[in-house]
C-alpha cells in the first residue's frame, strides 16, 4: 500500500479485523491496495482476488477494472459509489465498503465538543494544494474573498493551507502556509476558523469535509462531492452550491473532465452567488 492521507483512515477501519497494512513497495505480504493506479502500475504482483481496493480518487478509475478483481472495494462517498455503479462497479456484489464520513488526516485532531459560534471578524479557511492541484480554485477563492467578501465582511482573515509558499506569507489579509501542513499548524487553523471553502469543481469526498465536521467548521462546497450526504446525515453543518453542471454519471465526468480542463475549472465564477451562501452560513450557523 502507498503512503497517502487516508492510511489512517483505514487503519483505524480494517486492523480490528486482522487485516495487517503494510507499504507495497517494501514488502510482498499485504492485505490493502491503496489506490487503483498502484493496481494499474504493478498489476502482475498483485493477486487482486485476495485484496482489498480503497479506492480514494476519481482520477484512479480506468475502465479496466471492476469490483469482481478484488476481495473487497472500499469507497469514500456515497456520490462516489453511485458514479461508479454500471461503470466498474457491479452493485450487486455484497464486496462494497462504503466509508461513511471518516477521519481527519491527523490523528492528533481531537474533535471539538463544545458549540461553535460564528464572531468577528470572521477567519475562513481553504485548502489548495496548489502547487499540484489547480482545480483547488485558488485564484477564484482568493478573487472571491479579496473582492467580495471583504467588502461585506471588513477584517476578515483568509488562510489558505498547503498554498505554494514555502513558509507562512501574509499579502493583505490573505495568509499563505506551506505545503507542509500537517501539523500542529493545521490543527490550531481549523480551531480558530468559521467558514471553509472549497470551490473545487468535482471531488470523490473531499477529505476536509471530514475535517470541518470534526472541529464543527461550517463549509460551502459544490454539489459534485460528497457534501450533500453530510448535511444529510447531519443537518446544520454546511451548504452546498451549484456553481458548476451536476455530474451524475462517470461519461459525464470524462466528458467534462473537470480536474485536468483548465478552461473548465479556471472560469470565473458566480462570486455574488458564493457570497449569497456564504452569508447564509454565517447568519444561520450555530
Amino acid at each position: 500500500m502507498r503512503k497517502g492521507t487516508p492510511v489512517w483512515d483505514i487503519y483505524k477501519l480494517l486492523t480490528p479485523y486482522g487485516i495487517s497494512i503494510t507499504e507495497c513497495s517494501q514488502e510482498d505480504n499485504y492485505d490493502v491496495i491503496l489506490g487503483i493506479d498502484d493496481f494499474i502500475r504493478d498489476k502482475k504482483r498483485f493477486d487482486g482476488k485476495n485484496k482489498i481496493l480503497y479506492c480514494g480518487s476519481i482520477i484512479e478509475c480506468p475502465q479496466s477494472i471492476h469490483n469482481n478483481d478484488f476481495k473487497s472495494f472500499v469507497v469514500i462517498s456515497n456520490y462516489f459509489l453511485n458514479l461508479l455503479k454500471n461503470d466498474i462497479i457491479d452493485a450487486s456484489k455484497s464486496n462494497i465498503i462504503h466509508m461513511v464520513g471518516g477521519l481527519p488526516c491527523d490523528p492528533n485532531m481531537e474533535p471539538c465538543l463544545e458549540t461553535r459560534k460564528i464572531e468577528q471578524p470572521l477567519q475562513i479557511l481553504t485548502i489548495a494544494k496548489y502547487w499540484k492541484r489547480p482545480f483547488k480554485r485558488m485564484r477564484q477563492t482568493v478573487k472571491f474573498f479579496n473582492e467580495y467578501f471583504l467588502k461585506a465582511y471588513p477584517g476578515s482573515i483568509l488562510h489558505i493551507i498547503g498554498a505554494f509558499a514555502s513558509e507562512t506569507n501574509r499579502v493583505g489579509n490573505v495568509i499563505y502556509y506551506s505545503k507542509s501542513h500537517h501539523n500542529t499548524k493545521y490543527i490550531d487553523i481549523f480551531k480558530k476558523c468559521h467558514l471553509q471553502l472549497i470551490l473545487t469543481p468535482f471531488d470523490t469526498g473531499p477529505k476536509t469535509l471530514c475535517e470541518s465536521l470534526h472541529y464543527r467548521v461550517p463549509f460551502l462546497a459544490s454539489r459534485n462531492s460528497a457534501a450533500p450526504e453530510f448535511i444529510d446525515m447531519l443537518g446544520n453543518c454546511g451548504k452546498v452550491i451549484d456553481i458548476d453542471p451536476y455530474i451524475d454519471s462517470m461519461e459525464k465526468y470524462r466528458s467534462i473532465d473537470p480536474m485536468n480542463n483548465k478552461r473548465y475549472y479556471d472560469k470565473e465564477l458566480d462570486y455574488e452567488q458564493i457570497l449569497a451562501s456564504a452569508r447564509n452560513i454565517i447568519d444561520n450557523f450555530g
